[in-house]
Order: C-alpha cells, then structure tokens, then sequence
C-alpha cells in the first residue's frame, strides 16, 4: 500500500438495514474505503471484523498532496431504487412474457419503463451509494459484467464532479475478495 491513500468512508456495517441489498455485505464490523476521489484508479476496500483493534493516522503536513481532514460525521442508510441507463422492455422476462403478442400491453410496458426512468432521473442527492446499479455514464459496470459494490461522489466528499465507483463480480464481492475489486473514476 502507498504510504498516503485518504480514508474516504468508513461503514458500519451492523447499521445498514438487512436484505436491503443486492450485493453481499457484511453484517458485523466495517468496510474502510481508502482511494483518491479526484483522478486515481485505485484504492483499497478493507473489512475490520467486530472487535479489531485499529489506529487512526493521521497524515503529516509534509506528506506530499495530502487532503483536507474533516471531522467524522454519521452517515444514515436510506433505502432507494436504481435500474440501469438504457432499460429496454426486452431485458425483462416477465415484461416480454406479459407483452408477447399484444399492442396495448407492450405499450404499457413501455410506457412504465419510461416514466420509471424519468422518476429515477430525478438527482435526490448525491449519496454513498452499496450496491444497485452504477451510476457510470461513461463505461457502465454492467457492461464489463460488474456489479457495483459502492459508489462514492466526490461531492460527498469535498464537493467535486467526479464519481468513484468500485466493482468486481458477484463472487469477489459475496467472498470479501476485496483486493480483487476493480476502482474506476467517472468525471
């Protein structure tokens, strides 16, 4: 690890509500996110089971771009709905099945999809997100066969455009492979 990668969020992982998410995530301890927010593909996903011990460093002021430190501060889990960019009636079965051979219910359909799009277009802020689908507009995750495991907007952080997504598969994530996940920035 690089002598200096900034702390970005630490979830408490016993706080976040059970069978909320599509992701496997653990249900005691923390998950530390270490990475640089701004333009730096990578960084460290690190799981503190209940009860380690651990230190808090702090960098020194002669440490090369060192970041502005910020008081802790709670986050609060809320529950929301994602869906990906380009949703199309075809990449639900049950909406085909229900569709098949009829004008008016493939109307429906697609009139659903369209407005489910439009309510989810609506920025309600630009949270921590776990899990859900990524909100990538450049190289969606989805289409590289990632799932995404947390997004962090670096506005959350100290107010910039940029997005920090980090992902891996389905299995790296359920099996805590953490130094396996992929950290991508969007700007």
């Amino acid at each position: 690890m690089p002598a200096y990668v900034p702390h970005l969020v630490t979830v408490d992982c016993a706080a976040v509500p059970t069978g909320v998410l599509d992701i496997e995530f653990p249900a005691d301890g923390h998950v530390a996110i270490l990475a640089e927010v701004t333009d730096q593909d990578e960084g460290f996903v690190i799981h503190l089971p209940a009860g380690t011990e651990t230190v808090e460093r702090h960098p020194r002021e002669t440490e090369p771009n060192t970041l502005t430190s910020h008081e802790s501060f709670p986050l609060y889990a809320v529950a929301g709905t994602t869906m990906p960019g380009a949703l199309r009636r075809s990449h639900v079965v049950e909406a085909v099945d229900y569709a098949e051979g009829d004008v008016g219910r493939a109307c429906l359909v697609d009139n659903l999809i369209h407005e489910m799009g439009a309510i989810l277009a609506v920025r309600w802020g630009y949270g921590i997100q776990l899990g859900g689908f990524a909100p990538a507009w450049h190289d969606p995750l989805e289409d590289r066969g990632n799932i995404l495991f947390v997004s962090i907007p670096e506005s959350a952080v100290f107010g910039g455009e940029c997005v920090t997504l980090v992902s891996g598969s389905r299995e790296q994530i359920a099996e805590r492979r953490y130094n396996e996940l992929e950290f991508d920035v969007e700007s």
